[in-house]
């Protein structure tokens, strides 16, 4: 969701990418604000906060987003990343997933809620 209303946009789930990402021309293309913490990181300046990937680390700008996975609205910040060269411009990282969902990465219809304590209890009346 942005300033101007929703936008439909294909997302990839990485669960090794502990926080979220948004592409940097999405960012700018739909005026997403900038998130300013209060928190002063010595390796970082002007609110960024200090990233690490596989490619190193770096410092990156957050923004708060909202999406919709699956039907259920999600509030989070997302580091502001170059994403352009990727075939999608959001990655959903694992704080946005764990404990709210499944992720089998195989499967076409790769993500559902997580119902492993219904599973549980119905495992237990079986037995």
């Amino acid at each position: 969701y942005t300033n101007s209303g929703s936008v439909k946009v294909r997302a990839i789930i990485d669960t090794g990418a502990r926080s979220s990402s948004i592409a940097k021309t999405f960012v700018e293309k739909y005026g997403l604000r900038p998130f300013i913490e209060d928190t002063v990181n010595e390796k970082c300046e002007n609110g960024k906060v200090y990233v690490v990937n596989a490619l190193g680390w770096e410092c990156r700008t957050r923004v708060n987003l909202s999406f919709s996975l699956k039907g259920r609205l999600h509030e989070t910040t997302a580091t502001v990343s170059e994403r352009n060269n990727l075939k999608t411009l959001v990655l959903i990282g694992r704080r946005d997933t764990v404990g709210k969902y499944i992720v089998r990465p195989i499967s076409h219809d790769s993500i559902q809620e997580d119902d492993s304590e219904a599973e549980a209890e119905e495992e237990e009346k079986e037995d």
